[in-house]
């Protein structure tokens, strides 16, 4: 019988996550500037406490799973790099006409990211990268896929259901960007809630894509690299339906956005078929 602890967990696990945001007092302050390097590393330590503590509840819990199975790790190496490389090759198939699109209007640069920016980051520039490609695709997962995951399974809460509460949650957690839109950015109030409603829809369909690829194979790799490869190609603009761009080059992006979404469809069930992988949510 299912019961409320795992919603509760669940609850606590997100609302901690953007609630460790605004721990400084520079963070509920005018003026704050999110991207600055300090304020970045304050964050991310947030994300992190919030991170390990689910962790560390998901461990706690009674069950019959290791523990490296219910934080996303338990797989061997061969099936993490399985599971890592499904989840990379759908993510661009998904993701074919945004990069063709992205390619052809010439803002598809691979020299925006480098590996020593990851690595060792040092300047405003590298600590955004190593956020918005490393630390929140990982920390995100950690909690809104891995943790609440389990907390919900643990509670005997169907698939389904699991799935709904991680991305509702997920989706949830990213409207605080009102409260920067609103005092950093100036934003006009009623188009900042049009901003986030729409970030809203564009979170659920990503949080449903990455939950499934997680639950699938029980990798907490694959819906990293997913994420990441996410945050670095972002939504489709779809800005050549706007008719300034001529007939044959339209025709080639609608082609690629179609070529992608297909062969997304058709190979998401092979790609992530349960049998192939050791996850603790198809046992």
């Amino acid at each position: 019988m299912s019961d409320w602890k795992g919603v509760l967990l669940s609850v606590a696990a997100g609302a901690g996550f953007v609630g460790m945001m605004y721990v400084p007092k520079a963070a509920r302050e005018d003026g704050y500037v999110r991207d600055h390097k300090d304020n970045i590393k304050k964050r991310l330590l947030g994300a992190a406490a919030v991170s390990i503590s689910s962790c560390v509840t998901a461990g706690m819990l009674d069950g019959n799973e290791p523990l490296a199975s219910r934080i996303g790790v338990g797989n061997s190496l061969k099936v993490q790099l399985l599971a890592t490389g499904s989840a990379a090759l759908s993510t661009a198939m998904l993701f074919m006409g945004v990069c063709y699109e992205r390619y052809d209007n010439g803002t598809l640069s691979p020299d925006e990211v480098s590996l020593s920016s990851i690595i060792i980051p040092k300047t405003h520039d590298d600590y955004q990268t190593f956020r918005n490609y490393v630390a929140a695709p990982l920390t995100e997962e950690i909690v809104f896929r891995v943790c609440i995951s389990y907390f919900m399974k643990n509670s005997n809460w169907s698939l389904p259901v699991n799935v709904f509460t991680g991305i509702t949650l997920f989706s949830a957690a990213h409207i605080h960007h009102l409260y920067f839109y609103v005092q950093s950015c100036q934003m006009k109030l009623k188009k900042a809630i049009l901003v986030i409603l729409s970030n809203f829809v564009v979170h659920s369909i990503f949080g449903l894509m990455s939950s499934l690829i997680y639950v699938r194979t029980g990798s907490l790799f694959a819906s990293t690299v997913s994420h990441a490869m996410c945050n670095y190609l972002h939504a489709p603009s779809f800005e050549f339906l706007d008719g300034q761009l001529p007939f044959n080059v339209r025709l080639k992006i609608f082609a690629s956005y179609f070529s992608g979404i297909t062969l997304f469809l058709t190979s998401y069930t092979t790609l992530f078929n349960p049998s192939l992988y050791d996850s603790i949510y198809y046992k």
